[in-house]
C-alpha cells in the first residue's frame, strides 16, 4: 500500500509539471512510467503466476530514449517432491533495470513502443515442508545476479504528454534452483515532462 501511495504521489506530480511544459509549448523529453499486471513464470521448480509493478524515469531524444527504473516481479510458489518429502517453495523477485527504449508513433495518437537493457536482479526463497509433524520454515539462500530484459508495447497518447499503454515485457534469471523466464503482461501511464 506505501508504494502505491508513493506511486500515485509521483504520477499526479509528474501531471502538473507535464501540463505546465504543454502550456509553454516546450518540448518534453523527461518521462515517468508506472506499469502494473501480471507475471508469469515457467521453469523447473516453479510454475506460477504473480501480480508485478514497475517503474522507470527517463529521457528521449526524438523517438530513441534511456530510462533506469525498477521492477517487482513478485512472489512464485510451487510443491516441489524432495525425496518422499513435498515442500512448498516460495520466491519472490526483483531488481533494477537500465536500458533503452523506443517510441515510435503510428497513427494519431498511437505509438508502437520497445525497451531492452541490463536487469539487476536479486531473489530471496522459503520452503516449507509439508510432513506429518508440522511445517517447518527454510529460508533459501539469497541470490542476486545480472541478466537482461526485453519488451514491446502499444500506447495511446491522451493529451500532448500523457500515455495509457500495453505491454509485454520479459525478464531473465539465472538462480541455483532454476534459470527464469518471466514474462509480465501489463497497462502503463506515462507522464512526460
Amino acid at each position: 500500500m506505501k508504494c502505491l501511495a508513493i506511486a500515485a504521489a509521483i504520477a499526479c506530480a509528474c501531471l502538473k509539471f507535464g501540463d505546465a511544459a504543454a502550456q509553454d509549448n516546450h518540448p518534453a523529453p523527461y518521462f515517468v512510467e508506472l506499469a502494473a499486471g501480471k507475471a508469469s513464470v515457467a521453469a523447473s521448480v516453479f510454475d506460477d503466476d504473480s501480480t508485478q509493478w514497475s517503474g522507470r524515469l527517463g529521457y528521449r531524444w526524438g523517438v530513441f530514449g534511456v530510462d533506469a527504473g525498477y521492477a517487482d516481479l513478485g512472489g512464485f510458489n510451487n510443491r516441489v517432491v524432495f525425496g518422499d518429502t513435498p515442500v512448498d517453495m516460495r520466491l519472490d523477485l526483483s531488481g533494477w533495470t537500465l536500458g533503452a527504449n523506443l517510441r515510435l508513433p503510428l497513427r494519431e495518437g498511437s505509438n508502437f513502443t520497445a525497451r531492452s537493457g541490463v536487469f539487476g536482479w536479486k531473489s530471496s526463497g522459503s520452503g516449507v515442508p509439508a510432513g506429518e509433524q508440522g511445517p517447518v520454515l527454510t529460508e533459501l539462500p539469497d541470490e542476486s545476479g545480472t541478466a537482461w530484459y526485453a519488451g514491446i508495447g502499444f500506447s495511446f497518447d491522451f493529451g500532448a504528454n500523457t500515455s495509457v499503454g500495453v505491454n509485454l515485457d520479459r525478464y531473465m534469471a539465472k538462480s541455483i534452483l532454476s534459470d527464469f523466464h518471466i514474462n509480465t503482461y501489463s497497462v502503463s501511464l506515462e507522464q512526460r515532462f
